[in-house]
């Protein structure tokens, strides 16, 4: 994956803002980017063909090959044109590069931009790490600032009615992709518990407000059919585009058949508007969620009302949306935003899986051309603030993890396939943090390679725990599992090695090193090294009365000064004294730096011991002394 994407802006003015129609012959000024002069556009396409290429799209029955072919060819043309294809995207398939379109003019936000994608669909749709992001914007009288990015992710999942082309069957598979996309949060049983994910169905724009008030949700995920909204007065081909929520019992038949129960696409902004920053991420899993169809007269689509209400990012389709292709896209997208990821790759990923889909299983189907995103991001800093974030995610999933785990270290034995769902999270985790550490070239990368490698040693600590409590529950497989245990253990030892060479001021990095040192090695090689981690950890508990991690630090040192010193039950006492006397003041806390810290403890007296091959070549391990200092702390 590449670590920054290559970005374009496109902006189309014309004089006026007031509505407008495609026509040929109008003329917009275009500027891209920074280095280049603005220059003249001017429209080639009639309106009748343009009419003619967007129906040909909808899935109507007399549809062709030809005719959907030449449909897409002419409206990619047409935007290839606008965009300045040629000259911009010359090098789309050996980059990633996003082009973002915005303008005022409601004609071009009307038209299927999205479309150059058939221009070149194996280069611009050649893998999620390669190819062409297309975006929107509109400049608004909304801020610009964009809020950060939620560490822990709140999704709720509203969908219509069920109806005889809304089943159970559709909804359970848009859960699962969903699901699937959190996995790495939790177990799809815990995840409404968690408030990670809540499913409501809705039948009104009341019901999506109710929706709305269970919980702070940073996305919506949003299925329902697309439907257009009874207008008085108005031929059936010009009222806006909403959605149906009610089913087949509730709905009315409005003036030339539109749906006289419909929502209009401003009551859906309204229900959805940003409170305290949420929404960040709209999805619609709708036909014609993105169709400002009309929009001489004022119309304006979904997922465009949506973005002007203030949510920073909406997807939505422009053309209807087959039902296996909605799922691919919710799958996809989601799949790569909730694992920290730009939202842009997101989007590009999606399409990518679209056009992928399509090749296999129905070459005229054109989801990958329909799907639309309105995106707005920080102007600047954005890629390297990802980074920090994508970490800062990571660590969240692995704590989810980590307190997922710890019934499996009860008694009676869990059974076997929670153990294998900890490890496949744990082993995920290891995996996405070696790829992003790889990722993390530059010299201002620095401070994240640092933080990157300190979650791979935790990480691999964990899963060596995890492995070692699973030998004990089942005992014909431990010698394998124990073999795991201790690889996974000297894997801990080296990246803590190298996070702490960074920094030698990170008395917590520096004690985790010499722990597994002295329990891999039986000794440690430099004393001095215990003695500046007792030093600093010493001076850290010293200078600031409310420090209390440094305590545990210090006491952890004087338990290893055991191994050539004798042991100072008192200096230890009087530490995790002072740890939980300042953690009991600090109400962030909860008892957390304690318990945290007895768990350290035990597991010199139940995993590092002797008798499971640890401190070898010494006369004893720690096992003694570390229960003494046990028992001064509360369970």
């Amino acid at each position: 994956m590449p670590a920054d994407i290559v970005s374009t802006t496109i902006e189309f003015h014309r004089f006026g803002d007031e509505p407008g129609a495609l026509l040929k012959g109008g003329e917009y000024i275009r500027t891209c980017g920074y280095q280049r002069p603005a220059g003249k556009v001017v429209v080639r396409i009639e309106p009748r063909e343009f009419r003619r290429s967007l129906n040909r799209l909808r899935y109507g029955f007399n549809r062709t090959t030809e005719t959907e072919t030449e449909a897409m060819r002419l409206l990619g043309e047409e935007a290839g044109y606008f965009l300045d294809e040629a000259q911009i995207f010359a090098d789309a398939a050996a980059t990633l590069h996003q082009v973002d379109i915005v303008t005022h003019a409601s004609e071009l936000r009307a038209y299927p931009f999205e479309a150059i994608y058939a221009n070149r669909s194996d280069a611009y749709l050649a893998s999620s790490a390669r190819g062409m992001i297309l975006t929107r914007r509109i400049r608004s009288e909304f801020s610009y600032a964009v809020p950060p990015w939620p560490e822990v992710p709140s999704v709720l999942f509203v969908h219509a009615q069920l109806d005889h082309d809304l089943s159970q069957e559709l909804i359970d598979a848009h859960r699962l992709a969903l699901t699937e996309a959190l996995a790495a949060w939790g177990n799809p049983q815990d995840l409404e518990k968690k408030k990670l994910l809540i499913v409501r169905e809705i039948d009104s724009i009341e019901a999506l407000v109710q929706a709305r008030k269970l919980a702070k949700f940073s996305y919506i995920h949003v299925l329902a059919h697309g439907a257009r909204v009874a207008d008085d007065d108005m031929q059936d081909d010009e009222p806006e585009w909403g959605l149906r929520l009610s089913g087949a019992a509730a709905r009315q038949a409005g003036a030339d058949g539109a749906d006289a129960t419909a929502a209009s696409p401003q009551a859906i902004a309204d229900a959805l508007k940003s409170i305290d920053e949420h929404p960040l991420v709209v999805t619609l899993a709708a036909c014609d969620s993105g169709n400002a169809d009309r929009p001489e007269l004022g119309n304006s689509s979904l997922v465009e009302t949506l973005h002007r209400s203030g949510i920073p990012v909406v997807i939505a389709s422009q053309f209807p949306l087959t039902m296996p292709g909605s799922v691919t896209l919710t799958r996809n997208f989601y799949a790569h935003l909730l694992s920290g990821r730009d939202v842009r790759i997101a989007l590009h990923a999606a399409r990518v899986a679209l056009r992928e889909e399509a090749r296999k299983v129905e070459e005229r189907r054109h989801d990958w051309l329909s799907v639309v995103g309105y995106v707005r991001l920080p102007a600047e800093g954005y890629s390297q603030y990802l980074r920090a974030f994508g970490l800062r995610v990571q660590l969240h999933m692995l704590e989810a993890a980590r307190k997922d785990a710890e019934p499996l270290f009860a008694k009676p034995p869990p059974p076997r396939d929670r153990f294998d769902e900890i490890e496949s999270r744990l082993s995920d985790r290891i995996t996405q943090l070696r790829n992003r550490k790889e990722e993390l070239t530059g010299d201002q990368d620095r401070e994240l390679q640092a933080e990157c490698a300190g979650l791979l040693a935790s990480a691999t600590k964990s899963l060596a725990e995890l492995r070692f409590v699973q030998a004990r529950h089942f005992p014909e497989e431990r010698d394998h599992l124990d073999a795991l245990s201790r690889e996974a253990v000297d894997d801990s030892y080296k990246w803590y090695s190298e996070v702490y060479r960074r920094d030698l001021s990170k008395h917590w990095q520096g004690i985790q090193k010499l722990v597994l040192e002295a329990a891999l090695k039986g000794r440690i090689a430099d004393p001095m090294e215990l003695k500046l981690v007792g030093y600093v950890s010493q001076n850290a508990s010293d200078l600031d009365e409310k420090e209390y991690w440094a305590c545990g630090t210090l006491a952890e040192a004087i338990l290893l000064g055991a191994l050539a010193e004798g042991f100072d039950l008192e200096g230890a006492r009087a530490a995790l004294g002072l740890l939980c006397e300042r953690s009991a003041k600090d109400p962030r806390d909860g008892g957390f730096a304690a318990r945290s810290t007895r768990r350290q403890l035990e597991r010199y007296a139940t995993w590092w011991t002797q008798e499971n091959g640890y401190f070898p070549g010494r006369e004893s391990d720690l096992s003694a002394q570390a229960r003494m200092l046990v028992e001064l702390l509360p369970v």
